[in-house]
């Protein structure tokens, strides 16, 4: 089982951010910028939970967030800096703040669980 999760959680990781970011994509691109980003801003915790779900299903979150966070920031960066000429300013901006939310997020699941952590120990908090 635990083998499974370790197979499956790139592409899920791959599928969940994906998504998140074509959604918030196309909500930047058919708004005006002052409705587009401030829906980005607001929806960010949906979006930086498409970074911490996959991270958060492994037995070793830190080695997943790291995976996770190395792999995104070299294809986006590279898809990024090939597409950010041609891109306007308000979808550039939508761009990285997606970014910055996936990347919290998937920096947040590698986080210890304390109430996890204290309930196995016999401790409430």
């Amino acid at each position: 089982m635990n083998a499974l999760r370790w197979i499956l959680f790139l592409p899920q990781a791959a599928i969940l951010i994906g998504i998140a970011q074509l959604v918030t994509g196309l909500v930047v691109e058919n708004t005006p910028w002052w409705l587009g980003l401030p829906l980005v801003f607001f929806f960010g915790v949906i979006v930086a939970m498409a970074g911490m779900a996959p991270v958060r299903m492994v037995s070793d979150p830190k080695i997943a967030a790291a995976i996770v966070i190395t792999l995104f920031v070299l294809f986006e960066g590279i898809a990024l800096a090939g597409a950010a000429p041609n891109l306007p300013t308000k979808v550039l901006i939508g761009r990285v703040l997606v970014d910055l939310q996936i990347f919290a997020g998937a920096l947040a699941g590698a986080q210890k669980d304390e109430s996890k952590s204290n309930r196995m120990e016999g401790h409430y908090v």
